[in-house]
């Protein structure tokens, strides 16, 4: 996992940072473990995020804007990196990792009244695909290792 090595302090400290503008944003970052990262950057009205890490010298990543975005990112094991992006408006996205060495990113920009899982782990070949989900309109994607599903959202 060499390319997030930069961002990470090894056996030091873990890192949080979180940026928000707009109105009504929230944001919870938790680490249990060393030497990891969780950024939150949000702009916008009404978004919502949660970031959970428990394992060692991981990074989770998050640049959200639009309205009514709620993100969860959740990564278990060590060496692991998580970058989101979300706009639009309405959306829900869930981005949870499940073991060593896994890295992705999921951009669910410019999209409306969609749900997105993404579930990994190593059977997803270490690096989860795809990462650009852009322009939804009223879905749910799962994706799961080895498989992604697109349904119609009922209106």
């Amino acid at each position: 996992m060499e390319p997030i090595q930069p961002f990470l302090g090894g056996d030091a400290g873990s890192t949080t940072s979180i940026i928000q503008l707009g109105v009504g944003n929230q944001a919870n970052s938790a680490i249990d473990g060393q030497g990891s990262l969780a950024i939150v950057q949000q702009a916008g009205t009404n978004n919502r995020a949660v970031q959970s890490i428990t394992g060692n010298s991981s990074a989770l990543l998050l640049v959200q804007g639009g309205t009514n975005n709620t993100v969860l990112q959740a990564s278990r094991g060590d060496n692991n990196f998580q970058l989101i992006g979300v706009s639009g408006d309405n959306n829900h996205v869930a981005y949870v990792q499940n073991g060593d060495n896994l890295a992705g990113a999921l951009d669910v920009r410019d999209s409306q009244n969609s749900t997105v899982l993404a579930y990994q782990t190593p059977q997803s070949g270490r690096y989860m695909m795809p990462s650009g989900l852009r322009g939804l309109d009223n879905k749910v994607v799962v994706v799961v290792p080895g498989r992604m599903y697109v349904i119609n959202k009922p209106r």
